[in-house]
């Protein structure tokens, strides 16, 4: 039974590896909605940062629903009500309807975070390769950034066209997604969901419920390997994130079209997925500790190269490949290090992602704002540049408490 599952969840992370989501709309997302949806540049960064600050509300509240009424059903709803949500962009007409789509956008987002990589690492460790995990999701991703690759391609050519195609077939693909997921979770898991509910969900009457499960996750948040690599996720998610504002508006003033820029977010993601996979044939487990240093070496390379941007282009490109080349490995290899730092079975294990999501949301919130007002300052280079170093240097940071954390109380160092 377990080797079954394992072989489920395998090809349905390989179908959500060719259909990634929002991926042909990706270069072009920015000029989306400040030119198709006619918003300016300040209500689309509202409209992000109402995202963030929901995910932030929602991530444990839904995290805790998830692990009590079934991690699979919850992922399907989630992608069902972000479906639903990116459709309904293409008819708004006043502010506050895009700014209700992102409360329902969060609410889908936040209900499907952490339960398939909760529902994973389970069936990995059960089928007894729980330290291939982590490295399987980091070829996965480059597999996913492979296929966002050619969907960059299709949406720049399809955005000179209509800025409404890419987010059209974004739409096709996610609900491709929906019924490969419905199919494998629903028809083909067998009686996995009810198991999953028996087994994952604490429902026992001598407990005081959600605070008791409050409890029993801030015992494993606490653990180093934990907040080391939920620290590291957060800061690459909240630098990569931002840094999507800056990229398109830069190549845009060099009058780049669309079809230019779908180009090069093609060329640069391939070759950095190729040489990720590469990097992760190791069948090593990944550490908190790797993890935060991959992250330091890329972003400080990074700022350094978007610094140059403006002598030559070259540079913006060599950074741009390292972006997508972090963007494949270090949040595999922080979710890899959390999920292992759970006990075997743990009934809390999307409560305690759902954690480690708002910690993300809560540094985006911080970067997108920040970067936004930096950007009022100085150009867009010098702004990607300070976002990289800054990550890099609350990296460092993080490095160092954790290797304080490490070493034997009474040492002074």
């Amino acid at each position: 039974m377990s080797q079954t599952r394992l072989l489920l969840v395998r090809r349905y992370y390989l179908a959500c590896a060719l259909t990634p989501l929002e991926a042909v709309l990706a270069p072009v997302v920015v000029l989306y909605y400040v030119d198709f949806l006619d918003k300016s540049f300040a209500t689309y960064t509202a409209f992000l940062s109402l995202i963030l600050v929901m995910n932030l509300v929602l991530e444990v509240p839904l995290g805790m629903l998830s692990d009590r009424i079934g991690r699979a059903a919850a992922l399907l709803v989630g992608n069902a009500v972000s479906i639903a949500a990116l459709a309904a962009t293409l008819f708004v007409s006043a502010s506050w309807q895009l700014f209700a789509i992102a409360v329902a956008l969060s609410f889908g987002q936040s209900l499907t975070s952490g339960n398939l990589q909760s529902i994973a690492f389970e069936v990995f460790s059960r089928a007894g390769v729980r330290d291939q995990f982590g490295r399987f999701l980091a070829r996965n991703a480059s597999i996913t950034i492979l296929a966002s690759a050619a969907a960059a391609l299709v949406g720049g050519f399809l955005a000179d066209l209509s800025l409404a195609l890419p987010m059209l077939a974004d739409i096709a693909l996610a609900a491709v997604r929906l019924g490969i997921g419905i199919v494998v979770f629903v028809l083909l898991w067998g009686a996995a969901s009810g198991a999953e509910r028996s087994s994952a969900v604490p429902l026992r009457p001598d407990r005081l419920g959600a605070l008791a499960q409050i409890v029993d996750v801030v015992a494993v948040v606490r653990l180093p390997s934990f907040w080391a690599a939920a620290c590291a996720g957060a800061i690459c998610f909240a630098v990569l994130r931002a840094s999507l504002n800056f990229y398109q508006p830069f190549l845009a003033s060099r009058d780049w079209s669309g079809s230019e820029i779908g180009i090069l977010f093609s060329v640069a993601i391939v070759a950095s997925a190729l040489l990720s996979r590469l990097l992760v044939q190791d069948g090593k487990e990944v550490t908190a500790q790797s993890t935060v240093c991959v992250l330091i070496a890329a972003l400080v390379v990074s700022g350094l190269c978007f610094a140059l941007a403006d002598v030559a282009i070259g540079f913006f490109l060599v950074a741009f490949a390292l972006h997508q080349m972090t963007r494949i490995t270090v949040p595999s290899f922080a979710t890899g290090a959390e999920q292992a730092s759970m006990p075997e079975g743990y009934p809390h294990r999307t409560t305690a992602a759902s954690l480690s999501m708002a910690l993300r949301s809560v540094v985006a919130v911080v970067a997108i704002s920040v970067s936004g007002q930096l950007a009022a300052h100085m150009d867009h280079a010098l702004t990607l540049a300070a976002l990289n170093i800054v990550g890099a240097l609350l990296c460092g940071a993080v490095l160092l408490m954790f290797w304080r954390s490490q070493r034997p109380k009474g040492v002074k160092s």
